[in-house]
């Protein structure tokens, strides 16, 4: 990579079990209670993978085959290493690459599923660039940090004009998809607690570990102290945002 910070936030999370919040026993519901909409062997993509957590629980629960897309090499690499070994990890192709232009034609999912990397092009862009790589009828399952409630403190608001200026509600989300062409079939909170027991428990561990690389390193140093001033800030207002999943159908 040629960005400082960008190597810096990936070296954060290497490793990581997760590259984000997420809730294993959420994804397993939303993935049962729509699995009647896909053909039997349907044809997935989990964009914007990280390490592929998903990427397995889709071959896993629903079969088929999953292109699993990430710009990051080293996530894409735990992702191999794992598939080396997982029962499921033959039918997961990695793929280092724009996850807004993965390679398939135009119709040739069934599902794509996004979980928290949407805001990185920008929501709108990416339900754009992935409607008409669904076949028809095709679902997108996709989550996106949203605000929860209209009264918001200026540190939120401070924190989040800065990372995520174009963060929208969920109603606004909503509104945003079926104006884009899709249908909302359900739309699901990730619950507060998802966000510690996947993600800021198991990265305060990794942040701790690199404390002494970054004693010699400025870029580090500063990406670990915004990391934890992140889960912080949820601590303290989880009840102001938070990661909410949509379950959409192309019209």
């Amino acid at each position: 990579m040629d960005n400082p910070i960008i190597d810096a936030l990936i070296q954060v999370h290497k490793e990581v079990p997760r590259k984000g919040p997420g809730s294993d026993r959420l994804t397993r519901a939303l993935l049962e209670r729509f699995a009647p909409r896909l053909p039997d062997t349907p044809a997935m993509a989990d964009l914007g993978c990280g390490n592929g957590h998903s990427a397995f629980l889709l071959a896993e629960l629903l079969g088929g085959s999953v292109t699993a897309v990430d710009f990051s090499p080293p996530f894409i690499e735990e992702l191999k290493t794992r598939a080396r070994t997982d029962p499921h990890g033959a039918n997961i192709t990695p793929v280092v690459g724009d996850m807004l232009t993965p390679p398939v034609p135009d119709n040739g999912f069934d599902l794509i599923w996004s979980e928290g990397a949407a805001y990185a092009v920008g929501t709108r862009t990416a339900l754009e660039a992935w409607q008409p790589l669904l076949a028809e009828q095709g679902l997108l399952i996709f989550s996106d940090c949203c605000w929860l409630k209209p009264e918001r403190t200026a540190e939120v608001v401070a924190f989040w004009e800065q990372n995520y200026p174009g963060m929208l509600s969920i109603g606004d989300n909503i509104t945003q998809a079926e104006t884009l062409g899709y249908d909302l079939l359900a739309c699901e909170r990730l619950p507060s607690a998802a966000w510690w027991q996947s993600y800021y428990d198991p990265m305060e561990q990794r942040l701790k570990m690199l404390e002494e690389e970054a004693s010699h390193d400025r870029v580090l140093a500063g990406v670990i102290a915004e990391s934890r001033r992140e889960a912080t800030l949820f601590r303290r207002h989880s009840d102001q945002y938070g990661y909410v999943f949509y379950v959409l159908r192309r019209r």
